[in-house]
Order: C-alpha cells, then sequence, then structure tokens
C-alpha cells in the first residue's frame, strides 16, 4: 500500500482570488501592527468627559502623596504628573504604543538649567526606555511644566501628542 510509485493524480483546488487577498493584507496587518505609536485625541477626550476631570487641574486630580503644594514646581515633581498623565494617556488608549511596550517601560525627565545670566532656567523634557537609559528622545510640554500642572484636563492633549512623538523616535 502506497509505495510511492507517484502515479497518484493531485488537483489543485482553486482558491477565490478575494480570499487570498483578504489573507494577504491581514497578514500583512499583523506583521505591522504595533510598529508605530499611534495618538487618539478622541479617546483622551473620553476619558476626560467620562471622569468628570474636564474642567479639574492636573494637580488637583493627581495628588501626590509625598509632596505639598509648594514642592508642585519643582521639575522632577512635575514629571511626576506628567507621567501620571503618560500612563492615564496609554490607559486609555489615546496613545497607543507599539507592542511589547507599555508605559512603565518609558521614563519621563526633565533637567534644567541657568541661563547665561544666572536667573532663568530652561527646561529640557526627555524620555527613554528604561532599558536604553542613554537613548533619549526631547518633547516640548505645552504651556510649560508650571503652568502645566493649573492647566485643566481639556488642554493637555498637545502635550500627550508630543511624547507620543517623542517615543515614535525611540521604539
Amino acid at each position: 500500500m502506497g509505495a510511492g510509485k507517484g502515479k497518484a493524480r493531485r488537483t489543485q483546488t482553486l482558491t477565490d482570488p478575494g480570499s487570498i487577498l483578504k489573507r494577504t493584507l491581514a497578514k500583512a496587518a499583523e506583521t505591522n501592527a504595533g510598529t508605530t505609536v499611534k495618538v487618539n485625541v478622541d479617546k483622551w477626550s473620553e476619558f476626560v468627559h467620562d471622569k468628570g476631570i474636564r474642567e479639574l487641574q492636573v494637580e488637583e486630580y493627581y495628588k501626590l502623596e509625598n509632596y505639598d503644594e509648594s514642592q508642585y514646581r519643582d521639575h522632577d515633581v512635575q514629571m511626576e504628573f506628567v507621567t501620571k498623565i503618560f500612563a492615564d494617556a496609554v490607559a486609555a488608549g489615546a496613545i497607543t504604543l507599539p507592542k511589547p511596550y507599555k508605559a512603565k517601560d518609558f521614563k519621563l525627565k526633565a533637567t534644567s538649567r541657568e541661563n547665561a545670566y544666572g536667573d532663568l532656567k530652561a527646561v529640557k523634557a526627555t524620555v527613554c526606555l528604561k532599558s536604553n537609559p542613554e537613548k533619549v528622545a526631547k518633547f516640548k510640554s505645552t504651556a510649560g511644566f508650571a503652568y502645566h500642572l493649573i492647566t485643566p484636563f481639556r488642554y493637555v492633549e498637545e502635550t500627550i501628542a508630543n511624547i507620543a512623538a517623542a517615543i515614535e523616535e525611540l521604539v
């Protein structure tokens, strides 16, 4: 039985060209899924609306236990607020990170230096992968950090988009 002499005729069945195209597109989409950072400000608006925080100031929503309000102008403290916004933006679907990344894989940081006159400080906001802290990307936080905290949530979309653009440079 089945000596393998190859005399049996095999026929090919025709497959619907539309289903081949669908499978090809699905495979391409699966292969390319999650290779870019996506921003959906409508998801952020939904988050803000559903939580009822549209007019609430950022610092009122994200009370930090270890700090009092006098420390909110410190850049490290402000970055804690921005990090919480970033985490909520990812959780709400306002920022979609490529697989396998999660919000906790990134570190947001602010550094400052005095200008030539010694009075004003230039603030640089950066993001990096915690697994590769040497590679950083800059982002702009709209309205400045100190003012960002007293800004109502409805004005945070641009900062979210800027963080997403910086992460896109990293991944």
